[in-house]
């Protein structure tokens, strides 16, 4: 009993201090793998600004947010599906064509952060390419899986050209080994100008204008984050917004830019802070209200109207007609935030 008495202080002191120590211990912070789907670049400012400036922080407390690289849209939307990424940005038609194919992936859109697209096809003016029929037996450039869109268009006026895979360098174009190259007019478009071509040496063909516009960048995780972490995804979604907001506001861009240009080193590419400037003063023009922008859609709902438009083109799309797996998916399985 001696010995007891004597124990029990000793070990009451030690089960006070242990509990001291496991009280000031800080929570567990959880890693958020959150992807985009091309190099470090002003098109993601949103996202990046959110994780320097600490919105992810914000909404999704005790939460590390990383962002990782995969480098295409085909890598990032296949990196959610494996769980490999949780979250990540990307284009809606080539999210939904990898859903088609993988319908194991089970990947949902959260948000639509742009609701249309500035994709065009260039041509140097003087080489009488005006119209989509001018295309035919040309040779052109199409990104390197991430051109489902521009087949598809060429499919629907029949035409048929020599297609070369274009990667992220314009030289191609520039040097005239193409005639014919894909740009994004807050991206290729600029660069160009940049190498010293004039807008008047530029013709270009904007998809759009011959009924090829398509919601663009949008925010997706798998569908078992969906069901089971919902409020992370509204503060992930929220962080985004607010990164957004901050970005594109004339006043931060400085900061903005610094930012981005700490990422495009970081990833050991090259861009030129002009350029970067040109992408965030365009990019924001096709941004939802939501996260900013000023755009047609007041909105970052993904319409039913314009998933189906989608959904069609695919249908009727001659590289699908001898696909046996393929499944297409309903607009609430693929945007559950479209349920009634």
């Amino acid at each position: 009993m001696k010995i007891l008495s004597v124990l029990f202080p000793l070990l009451f002191s030690v089960f006070c201090a242990a509990i001291s120590v496991f009280a000031e211990e800080p929570a567990k912070t959880d890693v958020i793998r959150f992807g985009i789907h091309w190099q470090p670049q002003s098109q993601f400012a949103g996202v990046l600004v959110a994780v320097e400036k600490g919105f992810f922080q914000k909404y999704v407390p005790n939460k590390k947010v990383e962002i990782t690289l995969p480098g295409t849209s085909k890598r990032a939307i296949a990196g959610v599906g494996t769980g490999n990424i949780d979250f990540s940005t990307c284009w809606f038609p080539d999210a939904l064509y990898h859903q088609m194919l993988n319908p194991s992936s089970k990947i949902v859109l959260l948000s639509q952060v742009t609701y249309t697209t500035p994709l065009m096809l260039v041509a140097h003016r003087g080489d009488g390419i005006r119209t989509p029929s001018d295309l035919n037996g040309r040779r052109v450039q199409t990104w390197l899986g991430n051109d489902i869109m521009v087949k598809h268009f060429l499919q629907k006026f029949d035409i048929r050209p020599v297609h070369i895979p274009q990667g992220s360098s314009m030289t191609p174009f520039l040097y005239r080994s193409v005639d014919v190259a894909c740009a994004m007019y807050y991206n290729e478009y600029h660069t160009l100008t940049e190498h010293g071509l004039k807008p008047e040496d530029i013709q270009v063909i904007r998809l759009r204008e011959y009924g090829f516009d398509f919601p663009g960048d949008g925010i997706y995780c798998h569908e078992k984050t969906f069901r089971e972490q919902p409020e992370l995804c509204k503060g992930v979604i929220a962080a985004v917004q607010d990164g957004w907001k901050f970005a594109i506001d004339e006043k931060n861009e400085a900061e903005t830019l610094r930012i981005v240009t700490k990422y495009i080193k970081e990833a050991d590419t090259i861009s030129s802070k002009s350029h970067q400037r040109w992408m965030l003063r365009t990019f924001k023009l096709d941004l939802t209200a939501p996260y900013g922008g000023d755009a047609e859609s007041s909105s970052d709902i993904l319409q039913e109207t314009d998933f189906d438009r989608i959904l069609n083109i695919f249908k009727n799309a001659d590289e699908l007609k001898d696909e046996k797996n393929i499944v297409f998916p309903k607009y609430t399985d693929f945007y559950p935030y479209g349920k009634k």
